[in-house]
């Protein structure tokens, strides 16, 4: 490639880049995008959790104000320690919150490509960064305080001090003690970031290997040691005791470990059944092509090359990643994000190997060489099946097609032998127009998601958080698995709970003060089964988001005071319209804008018997309010109900009509 195309060619990715960065702080305080129903509601539930112990730490001056310890890894985390700080500059709210993820996220990204730096071109790193930032799955759950973020900074961190540091004893041992960090303070898989370390450092020393990687160990250990014994005081109990319930406890041993057919189900459907490729596909078709572009131009167990270094570890962070990773019945879409940095730093070697000149490619180590590509083209091709199966068919499907993927990934191997039996090259144009040919359909397809996820997700939850505050005392103290979510925008108490754990503590409701669920249907049932006394909670609102449906529960028997809301939606219950009317007169005087109140107060205008008057409230209120699903979700399920119980077709025709917009705005929330 010219000197000078290659100039134009990085200010335009680099100028990419800068957008993509910026769009990152776009609307951080806007619900998840719609485009993810359908894989799980962690989005919703889950960020929040991480920042909890930080936000409580700002507004109450204790970060566990109830000495509720199981959740102690959570504050312990990176993503928490970090929220803090953003917190004490700027304050707590959803937006703070996201900030410290989308600066936690983008500064591991700088990281890697620093890493990259040292040893490959500018154009290839802007490249990598372009194919990264591009990844909108990469790009929405970045701006979450999941985790992932954390170890996302702590792999890129990991990545640079290998990179830059790997010829030095005290760098190995820095490396080990950051592998430690990514698996404590980050996510525990961030363990296998040792593997490719290893492998890297096999690549470079060979027979002489042993020595340094028992620096990296002696730094793993270290780092372990320091953080148990910082953090928990010498005492793994806690955290040992978090992590075997929400591994073995909750999902049982993994079922790829049971059997050697389970093994290869497990690997060959890995990314698929969790959306991964569903979202990226024509990027993942390029990964998955430039894995094998370099098994079939580069020799990895030739005498190394500095330059490559960067390269091995990537290659082996990706496959030994993905192969750790895949035994495991759990493996949620946040859990792979880590694998995207080696993927793209693959895919941005292998379209600047093309755009310098022609490719070659030879059977390296025959046999090894066909057998790594069979593998990959068995995993592309049964992949590419599942794009295009259900949402919640996906594993199925691809276990049953896997007969039929590996057989046309062995048609493809040979063919690749007979076109291989002598070294070949492809010219740059060739080459160049196939990779075109991925990347602009890419191109709209990702854009298609930044679009719709920027600009239609809504500010639900940020609305839910004000309502509570109008809806419950200010004593109030919140708990179940939206209870995080609900309380960042906002100054209300809460304890941490998820119903549906394998360790049920009775006395929960005994030794906390809590007054409120919030939770969804799935989840109440699940509450109710194991806390009893839950059965007599009152329901005392719905707040639809995405496709879930956020119940709010008053336990009964507290002793905290009734709000008026609280008063009103009891007296409403009771089918006592017109002191629910009043009520809510009342409590609409001081929340005027509260949209619940105005259309609990239609519906105890229809209690009372004034039927037409509370339609045309129901409608107005619609029509001032005509892109607000919140609002056609409550007058559709009231209205259905209304027809349910009396069978006038009118309350049908309304209902249909406002669900028939819930279902255009958002097809999953109408089932």
């Amino acid at each position: 490639m010219e000197k000078s195309s290659e100039k134009y060619t990085t200010w335009a990715c680099a100028a990419l880049v800068g957008v993509l960065t910026l769009l990152h702080f776009v609307s951080l305080e806007s619900d998840p995008p719609m485009h993810f129903i359908g894989h799980g509601q962690a989005q919703l539930t889950y960020p929040y959790h991480l920042t909890f112990s930080a936000r409580n730490s700002i507004l109450h001056g204790d970060w566990n104000p109830y000495d509720y310890h199981r959740w102690d890894v959570f504050k312990n985390s990176l993503v928490s320690g970090f929220s803090y700080r953003v917190f004490s500059v700027a304050g707590v709210s959803r937006l703070t919150a996201n900030l410290s993820a989308v600066l936690l996220h983008l500064g591991g990204l700088a990281l890697f490509a620093f890493g990259l730096l040292k040893w490959r071109s500018k154009l290839e790193v802007w490249l990598t960064l372009c194919v990264l930032m591009l990844n909108t799955t990469l790009f929405f759950y970045g701006r979450l305080p999941f985790l992932e973020n954390g170890l996302i900074f702590l792999s890129g961190l990991t990545f640079w001090i290998f990179s830059r540091y790997y010829h030095k004893v005290w760098g190995l041992i820095s490396c080990g003690v950051v592998i430690a960090l990514a698996t404590l303070a980050g996510k525990l898989f961030g363990l296998l970031l040792l593997a490719p370390a290893i492998v890297t450092i096999v690549y470079i020393y060979r027979r002489n290997s042993l020595r340094y990687v028992s620096y990296v160990l002696a730094g793993l250990a270290i780092g372990i040691g320091l953080y148990v014994i910082i953090f928990y005081g010498g005492s793994f109990a806690v955290m040992l005791s978090y992590y075997r319930e929400q591994t073995t406890g909750l999902y049982g041993l993994p079922p790829g470990l049971l059997s050697l057919s389970n093994f290869l189900i497990m690997i060959f459907t890995f990314g698929g059944e969790s959306g991964l490729i569903q979202f990226s596909p024509f990027l993942f078709v390029l990964s998955a092509i430039s894995v094998v572009g370099v098994f079939l131009s580069f020799n990895v167990t030739s005498p190394h090359k500095s330059e490559m270094i960067p390269i091995v570890f990537c290659l082996g962070w990706l496959i030994i990643g993905a192969l750790g990773l895949s035994p495991f019945l759990y493996r949620p879409i946040r859990y792979t994000l880590f694998l995207i940095l080696p993927s793209s730093a693959l895919v941005g070697y292998f379209v600047k190997q093309a755009l310098d000149g022609p490719l070659r490619f030879e059977l390296n180590r025959k046999w090894f060489s066909l057998g790594a590509c069979f593998i990959l083209f068995w995993h592309l091709y049964t992949q590419v099946w599942m794009i295009f199966s259900p949402v919640f068919e996906k594993f199925k499907s691809g276990s049953e097609f896997l007969p039929k993927s590996a057989l046309i990934a062995f048609v493809t191997v040979g063919a690749l032998y007979i076109w291989l039996r002598r070294p070949r090259r492809i010219s740059s144009r060739i080459s160049l127009t196939f990779i075109g040919a991925i990347i602009l359909p890419a191109l709209f397809w990702q854009g298609q998601y930044f679009a719709s996820g920027l600009t239609s997700s809504g500010h639900y939850l940020q609305r839910y958080n004000k309502y509570l505050t109008e809806f419950i005392a200010k004593d109030a103290v919140i708990s179940g698995p939206y209870a995080p979510a609900l309380t960042i925008d906002n100054d209300l108490r809460g304890v941490i709970y998820s119903f549906g754990l394998t360790n049920i503590e009775k006395n929960f409701f005994e030794r906390f003060p809590v007054t409120h669920i919030v939770a969804d249907v799935s989840n109440m049932k699940r509450a109710r089964a194991d806390f009893p006394q839950l059965k007599s909670a009152k329901l005392l609102a719905r707040m639809p988001v995405r496709n879930a449906t956020i119940d709010l529960y008053r336990v009964a028997n507290t002793g905290t005071a009734l709000t008026i809301f609280e008063e009103a939606v009891i007296l409403l219950s009771r089918g006592q319209g017109d002191s629910a009317v009043l009520a809510f007169d009342q409590f609409l005087a001081e929340n005027p804008e509260n949209l619940y109140g105005q259309l609990y107060r239609s519906a105890s205008l229809f209690a009372t018997g004034r039927i037409e008057e509370s339609i045309a409230s129901f409608e107005r209120i619609a029509k001032s309010n005509s892109d607000d699903y919140m609002v056609h979700s409550f007058c559709g399920g009231y209205f259905s109900a209304k027809y349910q119980d009396t069978g006038i077709s009118r309350y049908k025709e309304i209902a249909d009509r406002h669900l028939k917009i819930v279902k255009d705005m958002s097809p999953a929330l109408v089932k």
